[in-house]
């Protein structure tokens, strides 16, 4: 069966409370399988780039990341690049992103093939 991984939880404090919590209810993407999560809200790319692009590859790597999973693309945008990068790399340039539908209230299916490509001219 195909899994989701998530980026990250968006998360944020609870003005009464003071506690953090999620921002975001991402359950409607469990109808295309488990929900997990590649990194912690707390993870930031700026405290050291290399080591969060190399957890990022250790997480999909012990999770068995394949071509038939899901990425949901939420958190920070530095580390959804990252993420998408890597399971890049991992998948031979397939990914499939689940994209919120807002009218429709549920994530709708996208696929892409980034290798493969004829390069850019005059980008060599």
């Amino acid at each position: 069966m195909s899994r989701v991984f998530a980026v990250q939880q968006p998360t944020g404090r609870d003005r009464d409370t003071g506690a953090i919590r999620p921002t975001m209810d991402l359950t409607p993407a469990t109808e295309f399988g488990e929900l997990r999560f590649i990194l912690r809200d707390y993870h930031h790319p700026f405290r050291d780039p290399t080591g969060t692009a190399a957890e990022v590859r250790r997480v999909l790597e012990v999770e068995d990341f394949g071509p038939t999973d899901w990425l949901l693309l939420v958190g920070n945008p530095s580390l959804i690049g990252i993420v998408a990068a890597q399971a890049s790399v991992i998948t031979g340039g397939r990914l499939r992103l689940l994209q919120w539908d807002r009218p429709r209230h549920r994530y709708r299916p996208l696929e892409a093939q980034l290798s493969g490509l004829d390069p850019i001219p005059g980008s060599s």
